[in-house]
């Protein structure tokens, strides 16, 4: 009885570290984006800091917190490292035939849309 349990402990254990490298090969003949998913996460992720980034400066220069020349300064780099991780994506995901200046401004749109609809924490 014992050497049943083991066996069949040690199947279960084989079927759950071998399943996930069964489906690698099922993954990779999909599109382009699956055949890198840590670089995309990467991005994904990196777009997020820029684009919440440069929503923070708006509220910081709006508010007078930072100079006008601190604003445009800040926001040329963030600017320039956003479409740089747009023009990543694309190389992924493929473009879907809007400009990379136009995502930006729609992702950009969206934090502020989502920012303005949390209520206020005073």
């Amino acid at each position: 009885m014992t050497y049943v349990l083991m066996a069949l402990g040690t199947a279960l254990l084989l079927a759950y570290v071998l399943y996930p490298l069964s489906q690698m090969g099922r993954r990779s003949e999909g599109n382009g984006t699956d055949r890198h998913p840590a670089k995309l996460r990467e991005l994904m992720e990196a777009r997020s800091e820029v684009l919440s980034a440069l929503k923070d400066l708006e509220f910081e220069y709006h508010t007078g917190k930072i100079s006008a020349e601190d604003y445009a300064e800040l926001k040329k780099e963030y600017e320039v490292k956003a479409y740089s991780i747009f023009q990543q994506l694309d190389q992924l995901e493929g473009n879907n035939g809007t400009s990379i200046e136009e995502r930006i401004r729609e992702a950009k749109n969206r934090l502020l849309q989502r920012g303005s609809a949390r209520p206020d924490r005073n």
